[in-house]
Order: C-alpha cells, then sequence, then structure tokens
C-alpha cells in the first residue's frame, strides 16, 4: 500500500479530536527466542497500525 493511497482513504475533515480508538488486539507470540506481542489498534477514521 502507498502512502497516497492510505491518505486518501482517511477523512481529513473531521477534526483530530474526533479521533477515536475502537479496538485494541493483541498477539502474544510463543515458541519465539524472545517474549514478545503484537498489538494491533483499530480506529473510527479507519487507521490500523
Amino acid at each position: 500500500m502507498t502512502a497516497g493511497s492510505l491518505e486518501d482513504r482517511v477523512n481529513t475533515r473531521l477534526r483530530s479530536s474526533r479521533l477515536r480508538v475502537t479496538d485494541v488486539r493483541v498477539a502474544n507470540l510463543a515458541g519465539v527466542p524472545f517474549r514478545s506481542s503484537i498489538v494491533r489498534v483499530d480506529t473510527n477514521q479507519g487507521l490500523v497500525g
């Protein structure tokens, strides 16, 4: 995915104060040589990271 396509999907007319976290998911990795977790955060504006 290119940066331009991500910017096209985000509603920039909304104020940043209206940005809300809608979901947080955590995956704990097992069987790796170190303890690690992956966190996914979803927002009401379609941003995921």
